[in-house]
This record gives structure tokens, C-alpha cells and sequence, in this order.
């Protein structure tokens, strides 16, 4: 199917992001959840939902949230353990996942570009996909959300 599909992000009380998911009826897709099937939905608080036009554009964001965001209880595209050593680098970074990437970790083509030691117009290539993404961004990304999250903590 490819008609509009639904991207749901799944939240327990204190805000912690337990799953996320894709569904054409994310009401229903909840009721399934919770059939025992899913651990996480007993701690269940909200859920955000967004809309795409197609599936393959949900399963893009899908997999972008999932990677950026790292939600406690995905398995797919969730690199719990850190990138380097694990990632598969048949598994090419999209241009859609690098802008989230971007986006997520508020960061500025051209603040990255400076410390890739590439040209802006090289970063705005992989973002618009005119150029693929080189394969160690994802690993530098990974490296920059741990240290933001550690900053956090």
C-alpha cells in the first residue's frame, strides 16, 4: 500500500520516547500494541502522530526518528550500542535521514562541513541527495548525539 501512512511516536509519563511506528490507523495499530504483544505499553503516557502521503515517505521518517531519536524499545534502525563497529556499511545514510540528523541535533551545514574539513556545498549535496552521503557521517553524527546526551545528563 502506498497511500497516506502515519508516523506515531510513543511517550511514557516522564517524556521518555518508548517506541516509534508507522501505521495506516495508528488507533488501531494501539489496540494491537496492547494485546500484550508490546512491553512498553503498560508505562504508555501519549502518543504524537504525524501524517506522509505515502508509506515509503513514513518509513523514511521511521527510520530517521528511530535513529536520531532512539526510542527505548525499537530493535530496527535502533543502534543502541554505538555505530562504530556495528553499523552496516551497506546500510547508506539517506538524504531525508541526514537533514533529520541535522535537524534533531540542531546543527548548520556549514558547522559540520567546517569540522568534516569538506566544503559547505558538499554537505548541501548529501542533504539534498544530489551527492550520497559519505559513509563515516552516520558515525560522526552517532559521536555528536552521545556527546549531546551526555551533556544533557
Amino acid at each position: 500500500m502506498s497511500g497516506p501512512t502515519q508516523l506515531y511516536r510513543a511517550y511514557d509519563h516522564a517524556g521518555t520516547l518508548l517506541y516509534v511506528g508507522i501505521s495506516l490507523n495508528t488507533l488501531n495499530r494501539m489496540a494491537q500494541h496492547n494485546t500484550g504483544a508490546a512491553p512498553w505499553f503498560p508505562s504508555l503516557a501519549r502518543v504524537e502522530v504525524q501524517e506522509f502521503a505515502s508509506r515509503k515517505e513514513a518509513e523514511t521518517a521511521e527510520r530517521s526518528a528511530i535513529l536520531v531519536e532512539r526510542p527505548k524499545h525499537n530493535i530496527c534502525h535502533n543502534y543502541n550500542q554505538p555505530l562504530i563497529g556495528s553499523r552496516d556499511l551497506s546500510e547508506k545514510m539517506t538524504a531525508s535521514e541526514f537533514r533529520a540528523a541535522l535537524a534533531a541535533l540542531h546543527l548548520r551545514q556549514s558547522w559540520l562541513a567546517e569540522r568534516l574539513c569538506v566544503s559547505t556545498t558538499t554537505v548541501n549535496r548529501w542533504a539534498t541527495g544530489a551527492a550520497p552521503v559519505a559513509p563515516y557521517v552516520p558515525f560522526v553524527l552517532e559521536l555528536l548525539r552521545e556527546r549531546r546526551d551526555g551533556i544533557r545528563e
